[in-house]
């Protein structure tokens, strides 16, 4: 039986391939162990965006008073290079949701409480992603 974060992953990977598709994104997933969990190409523009896509299927729970969903960016001891994934996907698998941000270099881990994923806010998110990377315009 495969590894439940295997499993976890892979259909967090699929729920914001799925996401990204309905937003007008063609999709593609790596035949090969990559960097990038999915690679995207916007059909009006040139270019093509390397997407990691981290997956929590329940809040991280602590002694605060507020529990949180924790995402890290962190591979062998390096983050991700924004030439090859200038994109994170935090996606809440018990929620359906995810939120998106720009790697910028500067940031390895996230820290979100249940209450900021909402519909709303993944619209938001995705959106503002693709005004800064479509800063060209």
């Amino acid at each position: 039986m495969p590894d439940i974060r295997y499993l976890t992953g892979t259909a967090g990977e699929l729920l914001c391939a799925s996401y990204l598709a309905f937003r007008g994104m063609n999709v593609y997933r790596p035949m090969t162990p990559s960097k990038r969990d999915l690679l995207i190409h916007n059909p009006n523009k040139n270019f093509f965006y390397g997407v990691q896509v981290k997956t929590q299927k329940a809040l991280n729970e602590t002694d605060r008073k507020e529990t949180r969903y924790r995402y890290s960016f962190f591979k062998r001891g390096q983050g991700y290079s924004t030439f090859d994934v200038p994109i994170f996907c935090m996606v809440a698998s018990d929620l359906q949701l995810m939120l998106f941000d720009l790697n910028e270099g500067n940031k390895d881990s996230y820290m979100i409480k249940d209450y900021e994923f909402t519909k709303e806010a993944q619209e938001k998110s995705f959106d503002a992603l693709i005004k800064k990377i479509n800063y060209y315009d």
